[in-house]
Parts: C-alpha cells; sequence; structure tokens
C-alpha cells in the first residue's frame, strides 16, 4: 500500500498520471481491488444486519441516560438476536454545541465490523465517518465526508469493541 502511495505521488509530481489499461495504472489499482473486497465484506454484514432489522428478526431496545461525571446525555438503541447478542449497537450523544449519531454494527460473533458516525454543530458543521474493520479489530478504511459548514473540531469515533460490555459501564 505504501508503495502504491508513493509511485502515485511521484507520478503526480512527474505531471505523468499513469493512464487505465497501463501497468503503472494497474499496479496501483490491484491495491484498492484488494481494498475494496475486503470492505464488501462488510457492506455484506451491514446489509445483513439492516435486513434482519427490517423482517424483524433482531429485537430493538431503547434506553436513555446521563453520566454524573459529564455533560453528555447518551440515548442508546441496540439491535439483538434472539439468543441476546448485539448486531447492532446506535448511541446519540450531544453537549451545548454539537450533537453526535453514532452506528456500530456488529458480526454473528458480535465483533465489530462497521463503525458510522453522523455529526453536527451549532456553527452549521456537518461531518459523516465511516470506518471498516476486519474481524480482528484492524481497521481497513476510514473515511471522514464533511458535508456542509466550517471545519468543528469533532474528536475521532471510538470504537465500542464490546457492545454488552459498554452497556454495563458506560458510566464507569
Amino acid at each position: 500500500m505504501l508503495r502504491a502511495l508513493l509511485f502515485w505521488l511521484a507520478t503526480i509530481a512527474a505531471g505523468q498520471m499513469p493512464m487505465r489499461g497501463s501497468p503503472a495504472f494497474l499496479r496501483t489499482s490491484a491495491v484498492h481491488e484488494v481494498s475494496d473486497s475486503a470492505t464488501d465484506a462488510v457492506r455484506h454484514i451491514y446489509a445483513a444486519v439492516q435486513a434482519s432489522i427490517r423482517s424483524g428478526a433482531l429485537r430493538r431496545v431503547d434506553t436513555t441516560f446521563q453520566c454524573d461525571s459529564e455533560s453528555l446525555e447518551y440515548e442508546a438503541h441496540w439491535y439483538a438476536d434472539s439468543t441476546g447478542m448485539i448486531r447492532r449497537l446506535d448511541l446519540g450523544v450531544g453537549t451545548g454545541d454539537h450533537a453526535e449519531q453514532l452506528a456500530f454494527y456488529y458480526d454473528s460473533k458480535q465483533r465489530l465490523r462497521f463503525a458510522y458516525a453522523q455529526r453536527g454543530a451549532v456553527v452549521g458543521t456537518q461531518q459523516e465517518e465511516r470506518i471498516y474493520y476486519d474481524g480482528r479489530r484492524t481497521q481497513l478504511a476510514r473515511r471522514v465526508r464533511w458535508v456542509h459548514g466550517p471545519h468543528y473540531p469533532f474528536a475521532p469515533l471510538e470504537p465500542v469493541w464490546d457492545p454488552t460490555a459498554w452497556r454495563k459501564a458506560a458510566c464507569d
């Protein structure tokens, strides 16, 4: 991956972008194909969780709470299967100047595979962040998109590796 990035930077600096079909293009685009196949597997898990929610196979549980030591108020929803395994955890958090909607998607072994954040600030900023993970907690890709407004200093999305532990210790 680093080799491909350095190659692209060198060709841009030299004013020579590789043409589609050229050996240089094929070498660098192959890196993207590997990454795309890995994120495609995560997208499949995302789609399966969404389909299970729509079909009613996952049960929704709601709660709202505020920790004594924080100014943040949490709104949490999770979707669990018939065995109680959480497949999606949604969190809404906010302060006086911004709000965030977070969604964490888990595979059938309750391993975090995808995290999504949608954020907004009173100054008009809107941002989206997507993080793809493999089954070993390795980040495959991270994409941040500024949708609108000035750049508000949002903190990076922190993964919730174990939603059951998070639920039990949210205010500890």
